[in-house]
């Protein structure tokens, strides 16, 4: 054989182990590439699955219809449940019963507290909130009353003390308690405000007025306080005035149904 033969076979016998490399090469590749497919088409039926498995779940179930203050009040049933003798657990307990309207669970749960310390001031204000709501205004008034002979300072009970009289027409008690919370408050929008509804009620309707500034004074986005200057305009026969401030009154508070029905006795609409 020549060399020159020699190097010819030589040359294809490179040629057939490159081309041999290649094939093996692009066989793999062809073999890791559908290996790669087959898991990704593995792991997106997967997914598939545990998604129709959360949705079937789900329709099972049915919606979560439970409200945000059942979720709390059955949170703090758990605690009491596992500390029974706490009464700021009851205490919350009572408090979310009584946002919820359910005013008899709401009381049963403040005095479980009274009984083990009957001076307890907020189980006893949380019982005579839970009295009115119940229509037991008697029972309220009693209840807050006591408050007050051993704390002096618990200035919410003057402000419902005050309300309860005014509203069932003991003007003289609803004034004197009311005059102690301004004394306790002298700035509280609130305690102005609920003074001013029983001087309007007496007649003072110049010092009602007063009282009324001072509440918007004290806080411009206390809507009671341009409910008791709209009343209190139109008591001094000042209409526009009046329907004016109420209608400001609405704005800051829709809800306050007193100021809206106010407006249209003024304006005189049905």
């Amino acid at each position: 054989m020549s060399a020159c033969d020699l190097r010819s076979e030589t040359d294809q016998g490179g040629r057939f182990f490159v081309i041999q490399v290649v094939e093996d090469f692009l066989g793999y590749f062809r073999i890791d590439r559908t290996v790669r497919l087959l898991g990704l088409l593995v792991g997106v039926l997967l997914l598939v699955l545990v998604v129709l498995t959360m949705v079937a779940f789900v329709l099972k179930r049915g919606p979560d219809t439970t409200s945000s203050i059942d979720r709390e009040i059955a949170a703090l049933q758990r605690q009491l449940q596992r500390n029974p003798t706490s009464s700021d657990v009851r205490l919350d307990l009572g408090w979310k019963l009584y946002q919820k309207g359910d005013y008899t669970a709401a009381l049963a749960q403040y005095q479980e507290v009274l009984k083990s310390n009957s001076e307890h001031a907020g189980a006893r204000f949380g019982t005579a909130l839970a009295l009115e709501k119940l229509g037991k205004t008697d029972d309220a008034i009693l209840e807050l009353n006591k408050l007050i002979e051993k704390d002096n300072a618990y200035d919410q009970a003057y402000y419902e003390l005050a309300r309860l009289y005014w509203e069932r027409g003991s003007l003289e008690e609803a004034l004197a308690n009311a005059e102690r919370l301004v004394t306790l408050q002298p700035v509280s929008s609130s305690a102005h405000y609920i003074r001013g509804r029983v001087l309007l009620a007496k007649g003072d309707v110049d010092s009602a007025l007063k009282d009324f500034q001072a509440a918007v004074a004290y806080d411009p986005q206390f809507a009671q306080g341009y409910l008791g200057l709209g009343l209190a305009d139109l008591a001094r026969g000042q209409k526009d005035d009046g329907i004016s401030n109420l209608r400001k009154a609405s704005a800051l508070d829709p809800d306050l149904e007193e100021a809206t029905r106010a407006v249209r006795e003024a304006s005189g609409q049905p």
